[in-house]
């Protein structure tokens, strides 16, 4: 999407995936760079958007690696087969019944998250090009967005 990845970050990569492996050798999703929306929960479940998580922080699981919490910016990840095959029908059902989220947000959403076995690297190794922080596709109005 929109990444840049940090100076000289990029080469802890294969040390990162070693590290992500032994977490969860079977793993579907890793965010290389993310915005945790942390102060906005209360705004996303007043709204309705998340309603299933309401006290869902980060949860770190190693030195590196955490158990993500609600995040928002989606240009920095990787996706394994696994991960696209588990991804693909459940965002495929969102489409056919209406979209309500934001990409990034619908990852968050039950059933995504519940079959999606998903990470993020801490500290991240990318970040979103200052030009393209705020998408023009974007459903959430730029005062939301971080």
């Amino acid at each position: 999407d929109d990444a840049s990845f940090v100076s000289g970050e990029l080469r802890k990569l294969p040390e990162l995936l070693n590290e992500l492996h032994k977490v969860d050798k079977n793993w579907h999703f890793a965010y290389t760079g993310r915005n945790p929306v942390g102060p906005s929960r209360a705004l996303l479940l007043n709204e309705g958007i998340l309603p299933h998580w309401p006290d869902r922080d980060d949860r770190r699981v190693s030195k590196h690696v955490v158990d993500p919490g609600v995040s928002e910016g989606l240009w920095g990840y990787l996706l394994t087969s696994e991960g696209a095959r588990t991804l693909v029908p459940l965002f495929e059902a969102m489409v056919a019944e209406g979209i309500r989220a934001d990409v990034d947000f619908a990852l968050h959403l039950g059933a995504p998250r519940r079959a999606l076995r998903m990470y993020a690297f801490e500290p991240p190794l990318s970040w979103q090009a200052s030009a393209d922080r705020f998408s023009g596709t974007s459903q959430i109005s730029f005062g939301r967005k971080q």
